[in-house]
């Protein structure tokens, strides 16, 4: 664009094509020589170039923050929750084997879901730690707050796994003992 005193640069806009920065000057009414009135509003190059750089900056900024939600988002990735057993044999029904071999799956799986809780324990104990200094203490409290609703909902499927296969256990040396 030409303008009184040079040509406007071109200035890059989303990295990936270019557009005219456009910038008007305002003349006074009534002034049939063309000339800018004292109050006109003209954009310098240096201004243009500092707007560039102030967007160049957001658009780093708001890609570091979608990041930061997204790496934030995946905490506590690494602990893998275990996977619950079938459901238990009928203590009515079943074998001597059936149930011994459903004993070492509940054995198993509350190995594996202890081994889950100090995990999860183990990551909330160092991010709370790194993250101490910059969090407010919402945030502090709203990772708490996930962290014992993780820890409470494991340790609630864990005791159920284990009732259902007590109570069939119960039933099933009520059985033998006959």
């Amino acid at each position: 664009m030409a303008r009184p005193e040079r040509f406007e640069l071109p200035t890059n806009w989303f990295e990936a094509s270019y557009s005219i920065q456009l910038s008007y000057g305002r003349f006074a009414a009534g002034l049939n020589d063309g000339t800018p009135a004292a109050e006109s509003v003209i954009l310098r190059s240096s201004d243009l170039e500092q707007r560039a750089k102030w967007g160049y900056l957001m658009k780093k900024l708001s890609c570091l923050l979608v990041l930061a939600a997204a790496l934030s988002s995946t905490a506590w990735a690494d602990c893998t929750y275990p996977r619950a057993p079938g459901k238990a044999p009928d203590g009515s029904t079943a074998k001597r084997e059936e149930m011994v071999a459903a004993k070492k799956l509940v054995d198993q799986y509350n190995v594996d879901m202890t081994a889950y809780l100090a995990c999860i324990k183990s990551e909330y104990d160092e991010s709370s730690a790194k993250q101490a200094a910059s969090l407010s203490e919402e945030q502090k409290q709203q990772m708490a707050l996930r962290f014992t609703q993780k820890n409470d909902a494991a340790v609630d499927e864990l005791q159920d796994v284990a009732g259902r296969f007590n109570e069939q256990l119960r039933v099933f040396r009520a059985k033998t003992a006959k």
